[in-house]
C-alpha cells in the first residue's frame, strides 16, 4: 500500500518541539579536565538503586502514551526499565535541569543503557533558549543504541549564554524493554569554542572532491568486499574529504585515492589517460568459487535495523553468484567490472561483482587505511559546523540519489550538475542554517514531493493563527483561531510578514521546496511563509478591501485552524451527501455507509490525506474488480541506474456492496499527495466521478529515506509510478475534469467555492 509515511526518529524530535538544531556559528572543543583528577559532582545523578521496586525516580517522567518506566531488580543492582504497554512507536522518558551556573558552559550527558531484540534506545540532551534560536540538541540520530550488552553512552553539549532550560532524557524506538543506568549530568568545564570552519574551495579542491565522489558512491553502493564490511562510511567519507581536497594535480589525486581505495577495495584499477587506455582486467584468482554482487530493491538505509528492513517493500541485499552465471539486468556477471571517469583524465575500473571464495571476496587487501592527519577528541562528533562534514553530507546525499532516484528521466535535471554550486556554498556556510539550505536547495533539484530535508538548522517553526489558501498569485487568510479573530477576518490579503513582502518570502522558500509540481510547491510554501520561532510577535501587512493594515499576533502554538466542512453523513442538497475522505478512518465510513447508499448523489472530499477509507471506499463505486496504478520497484544491480528492470505490483480491488451511486463528484487539489493520488488515480482511470477543483501533488509510490552525517536525513520516492495506461503520473498527478480555483472574494464570503461547483456538478447529473 503506497502511503506517506515519516521515520519515526522524525516523529520523535517533531513530539518534542525540535526541528534539530545546534549550535548554528560555533563548534564545542572539548573541555578541558576538570581539577582534582577529573572528578565532578554530578549536577543531575540516577542509580536507581534507591527507587522503589515499580516506581520512577522524582525528575524524570514519560511523556508519551503507551509506554511506562519502573525501576526493577537487575544482576547489577536496581535499573528503570522502559517499555512499551499500548499504543505508540516511541518512547520519551524526560528531565528537566536548570542552567543557573551554567550558561557558557559544556555539560555532558552519560548513562548506562542496553536494548531487548527489535528495538533501540537513544539518549537526548537539549539546551532551550529565551531568544528561542536553536539551541543545542543531539538525539544521537546518527549513532542509535542497538546493543543488548550493558555499555556507557554520552553526549557532550555547550550552554548557551541566554539558556533557559537543559532538557535530557532517553528515547524508546520499539516496544522494548530497555534499561537504563547510571544516568549523570556533569559540568565539564568552559565550552571553548572557535569561529566557524569556513573557507572558500578552489576549483582544483572541488574537482578533486568530486573524483572522490563518484568513485566512493560506487565503491560503497556496488562493491561489496570483505574488506569494506566494517567501514564507518560517514567518518571514512569526513576523512577522505580532508585528504583529497589539499591534492595538487591529477597524478596527486589518483595516489591519494589508491590509498584510500585498495585497502576496502583491492581490485580497484586507476590510470590517466583516455578511457579505452586503462590496464588489462585484473585475471580470475585461482581459488575463486563464486563471485558476490549488491543487488537494490529501491533503496533501504543501511542503518536501518533488521527487524525494520523485513517490513519495507525495499532492500538492499548481497547475494552469491555461481562462478559461470551470466549477467542479466538484475545480476552482474563474476568479476563485472565497471569504468567510470573521475575528471581531468582519470578513470577507474571497479569490481561490481567481486570474485569470492567460500570465506571471502578476492583478491585480499594488503595495506590499511591511511591515519587522519588529526587525531579526533574523544567526544567528537559530526556537526555542520566542520567543513569537512558539510562536504560529506552532500556526497552522500548526491550519490544515494544519483544511484537510487527513479525519475531522473522525467524531471530533465542535470543531477551531474547540482553538485558543484552546492560544495562551493557549503565551504563558506558559517552557520547550520545556511548549510540547511544548501543542502535543501540541492535536494530540490530532484523535483520529488516526497522530497523532504531534516537535520540541523531545519527551520524552528510555529504554526501561525489562521490558515491560508492562494487565489491567483495572492495569498489570502481563509479562517483564523479564536484568540485572533479581533484582529483578522476570512479574505484579507497578506502583503508583507514582519516587513519582508510576500514576493520575496516566496522566492526565499521556494528554492528550498522539493515539489515536482508548481500545485504541490505552492501549497508547501503557504506551509512555511509566516512560520517561525515560538513566543514572540509576528506583524502582518494585510490589505483589507481599500484598506491596509498592520496587525500584531501572537505565535503561541495555537494549530492553524482547518479547513471547515460539512459533517460526514450530512445533506448537502436534498438526495446529495457529503463525505470527507480527508484524514477520515474505516469505521466513520461504516457508520455513514447506510446514508450514503441510499444517496442519489454524493461528494466525497479528498483534498488533503486519506485514512483507511480513501481506498476501501472505492470498491463500493465498481461492479467489476478495481485495479490501483503501475507500482515499479526498480531492481538496481548496477551503479548509475544502469539496465534497472522493475517488479511490478498494485491493488486488485473487488466489489463491495451496497452499490453506491454514479452521481458522484470527488474535490480534489495539490494538497493531495501520494496515498491520496492511488485513490484518486484509480477515479480518474474508471471514471468513477467528476473530479472537481485542481491537480493534484504528482508525487506517488513509498517513500524511502538515508540518514547522513552530522543527523541529517534525506527522503525521495524510492518507486516509479505511472498510470494505469503506462503515461506518466510524476510531475503530472490527477487532473480535475471540473477545474475550479478559490477566489478572493469567495474566501472573504466563507464560501467554500469548490464544494459549491461540485454541488451544482452533481445535481445535474440528477435532472
Amino acid at each position: 500500500m503506497v502511503s506517506l509515511g515519516r521515520c519515526r526518529r522524525v516523529a520523535c524530535v517533531v513530539s518534542l518541539l525540535v526541528l534539530s538544531g545546534l549550535a548554528p556559528a560555533l563548534q564545542v572543543q572539548p573541555a578541558p579536565e576538570p581539577p582534582n583528577g577529573g572528578a565532578t559532582t554530578p549536577l543531575v545523578s540516577h542509580d536507581f538503586d534507591q527507587s522503589p521496586v515499580g516506581s520512577i525516580p522524582p525528575g524524570l517522567r514519560v511523556t508519551t502514551p503507551g509506554y511506562e518506566a519502573k525501576a526493577v531488580d537487575d544482576a547489577g543492582g536496581r535499573v528503570l526499565k522502559v517499555e512499551r504497554t499500548g499504543e505508540g512507536d516511541t518512547g520519551v522518558v524526560l528531565g528537566f535541569l536548570k542552567p543557573d551556573d551554567l550558561r557558557g558552559r559544556l555539560v555532558t550527558l552519560k548513562a548506562r543503557v542496553r536494548c531487548s531484540a527489535e528495538t533501540e534506545a537513544a539518549l537526548w540532551l537539549r539546551v532551550d533558549r529565551e531568544s528561542q534560536q536553536p539551541g543545542f540538541f543531539d538525539n544521537m540520530h546518527d549513532r542509535p543504541i542497538k546493543s543488548s550488552a550493558w555499555d556507557e553512552y554520552e553526549i557532550a553539549g555547550d550552554v548557551a549564554p541566554d539558556a533557559s532550560g537543559i532538557v535530557f532524557g532517553l528515547l524508546v524506538f520499539g516496544p522494548g524493554p530497555v534499561w537504563l543506568d547510571a544516568l549523570t549530568i556533569t559540568d565539564s568545564g568552559k565550552a571553548e569554542l572557535r569561529a566557524p570552519d569556513v573557507a572558500p574551495i578552489s576549483e582544483r579542491g572541488r574537482d578533486n572532491i568530486v573524483a572522490f565522489t563518484r568513485l566512493v558512491g560506487v565503491l560503497r553502493g556496488f562493491s561489496p568486499t570483505t574488506e569494506s564490511r566494517g567501514v564507518d562510511w560517514d567518518t571514512y567519507t569526513i576523512d577522505a574529504v580532508n585528504a583529497v581536497e589539499p591534492c595538487k594535480d591529477a597524478d596527486e589525486l589518483v595516489a591519494t585515492l589508491k590509498a584510500l581505495t585498495l585497502p576496502i577495495a583491492p581490485g580497484v584499477q586507476f590510470w590517466r589517460g583516455q578511457r579505452d587506455q586503462g590496464p588489462p582486467d585484473s585475471p580470475r584468482p585461482e581459488n575463486a568459487t563464486g563471485a558476490v554482487a549488491m543487488v537494490h530493491k529501491g533503496y533501504v538505509d543501511p542503518s536501518v535495523d533488521a527487524s525494520r528492513r523485513r517490513m519495507n517493500i525495499y532492500s538492499s541485499e548481497q547475494v552469491r553468484l555461481d562462478l559461470n552465471a551470466e549477467a542479466t539486468d538484475s545480476r552482474p556477471a563474476p568479476g563485472e567490472t565497471v569504468t567510470i571517469s573521475l575528471g581531468g583524465g582519470v578513470f577507474a575500473r571497479i569490481p561490481i561483482a567481486p570474485y569470492a571464495n567460500a570465506d571471502r571476496t578476492l583478491p585480499e587487501a594488503t595495506a590499511a587505511l591511511p591515519t587522519p592527519a588529526e587525531e579526533r577528541p574523544r567526544n567528537w562528533r559530526a556537526t555542520p559546523a566542520e567543513r569537512a562534514v558539510r562536504f560529506a553530507v552532500l556526497i552522500e546525499a548526491w550519490n544515494t540519489l544519483n544511484h537510487h532516484y527513479p525519475y531522473f528521466d522525467v524531471t530533465e535535471t542535470d543531477w551531474v550538475a547540482a553538485l558543484p554550486p552546492a560544495l562551493d556554498k557549503a565551504a563558506t556556510d558559517a552557520t547550520a542554517e545556511d548549510f540547511w539550505r544548501t543542502l535543501a536547495m540541492m535536494h530540490a533539484k530532484i523535483k520529488d514531493g516526497h522530497g523532504w530535508i531534516g537535520g540541523p538548522g531545519a527551520p524552528m517553526v510555529m504554526p501561525q493563527p489562521y490558515s491560508t489558501e492562494w487565489a491567483g498569485d495572492e495569498i489570502v487568510i481563509r479562517r483564523v483561531a479564536d484568540n485572533v479573530a479581533d484582529r483578522l477576518s476570512p479574505g484579507d490579503v497578506i502583503e508583507a510578514i514582519d516587513g519582508t513582502s510576500v514576493r520575496d518570502l516566496y522566492a526565499a522558500v521556494e528554492p528550498t521546496i522539493c515539489s515536482a509540481t508548481e500545485q504541490w510547491k505552492r501549497y508547501r510554501a503557504l506551509s512555511q511563509i509566516g512560520w517561525g520561532p515560538g513566543k514572540n510577535e509576528v506583524t502582518l501587512s494585510i490589505r483589507r478591501g481599500t484598506s491596509s493594515l498592520a496587525v500584531a499576533l501572537p505565535r503561541d502554538g495555537h494549530a492553524t485552524p482547518k479547513m471547515a466542512r460539512p459533517e460526514d453523513g450530512s445533506e448537502l442538497s436534498p438526495g446529495i451527501v457529503y463525505f470527507n475522505l480527508d484524514g477520515t478512518s474505516l469505521a466513520a465510513l461504516t457508520t455513514n455507509l447506510a446514508k450514503l447508499s441510499t444517496a442519489k448523489g454524493i461528494v466525497f472530499d479528498l483534498r488533503g490525506y486519506p485514512a483507511d477509507a480513501g481506498s476501501a471506499v472505492l470498491p463500493y463505486l465498481s461492479d467489476t474488480n478495481l485495479k490501483s496504478a503501475q507500482w515499479r520497484v526498480p531492481i538496481i544491480a548496477r551503479p548509475n541506474y544502469q539496465r534497472v528492470r522493475f517488479n511490478v505490483s498494485n491493488w486488485n480491488l473487488p466489489p463491495q456492496r451496497p452499490r453506491l451511486t454514479s452521481n458522484i463528484a470527488f474535490l480534489t487539489d495539490g494538497r493531495a499527495i501520494s496515498y491520496a493520488e492511488s485513490c484518486m488515480g484509480i477515479v480518474e482511470a474508471y471514471k468513477l466521478g467528476e473530479i472537481v477543483g485542481a491537480a493534484t501533488a504528482g508525487s506517488n509510490g513509498n517513500i524511502t529515506s538515508v540518514q547522513l552525517p552530522a543527523g541529517y536525513n534525506v527522503s525521495w520516492t524510492g518507486m516509479q509510478v505511472l498510470k494505469h495506461d503506462g503515461s506518466r503520473h510524476h510531475g503530472v498527478g490527477i487532473l480535475p475534469t471540473v477545474p475550479v480555483t478559490p477566489t478572493k472574494e469567495g474566501l472573504a464570503a466563507g464560501r467554500d467555492e469548490v464544494l459549491e461547483r461540485a454541488i451544482e456538478v452533481v445535481k445535474a447529473k440528477l435532472k
